[in-house]
């Protein structure tokens, strides 16, 4: 049995973080994407590269996964995920799309949701992040 733990944590200089995550969202709801090689929807974001700084993955990976041309991205928070023993470091960001461009990447689609579809990539992952993140915006 999987024991699964979340944890966030403010924005540090952190030499462990493996990802970047945007929740993103637009006139229509929040954005999602779906990967050519998957049936299921999930968060844009990806590694962070090589001397590239968690700002520019984020940014970066918002173009790649959404398309997004005209918008605005914010770092939110660290946070952790926790499987069994293994720990994974990400910094979670927020994005408002303004307009978009043409898709070329491993992405097949991005599509706004009012609601998170069930078939998700990370279910157990992808709402959690997903509240913090209105949390944290919505109380400013």
């Amino acid at each position: 049995m999987n024991i699964m733990k979340i944890e966030f944590y403010s924005l540090e200089k952190r030499n462990n973080l493996k990802y970047a995550v945007i929740i993103s969202e637009d006139k229509d709801g929040f954005v999602l994407v779906k990967h050519s090689k998957r049936d299921t929807w999930e968060i844009a974001g990806g590694h962070i590269e090589i001397g590239e700084s968690p700002f520019e993955a984020g940014d970066r990976e918002l173009k790649e996964e959404t398309a997004a041309v005209d918008y605005s991205i914010e770092e939110i928070c660290d946070y952790s995920v926790t499987i069994n023993e293994t720990v994974t470091f990400a910094r979670l960001f927020y994005a408002k799309i303004k307009s978009y461009g043409q898709l070329n990447s491993e992405i097949e689609k991005a599509q706004s949701f009012k609601e998170l579809p069930k078939n998700l990539t990370y279910p157990t992952i992808h709402p959690v992040l997903l509240q913090e993140v209105i949390r944290r915006v919505r109380d400013r």
